[in-house]
């Protein structure tokens, strides 16, 4: 949920967070064009790599909303 003064962001319909605009009187990065990315990281650390014993992984989205 996005409006002049903060921006908040929901999974499946839980607040998970909430950004401020902290000063009215200066131009806030959310009054540009915003874009989303969903990711889907596999694997633990940088040493460790992906498990082996991983062999199928599905990443579905059924929709985004943007509210303003």
């Amino acid at each position: 949920v996005w409006d002049e003064d903060k921006c908040a962001f929901y999974l499946d319909n839980v607040k998970t967070f909430e950004v401020h605009r902290a000063d009215k009187t200066k131009p806030w990065d959310l009054e540009n064009p915003q874009y989303f990315k969903l990711n889907l990281a596999i694997g633990g650390s940088v040493f460790d790599g992906v498990d082996p014993n991983l062999q199928k992984v599905e990443f579905v989205v059924d929709y985004v909303r943007i509210y303003q």
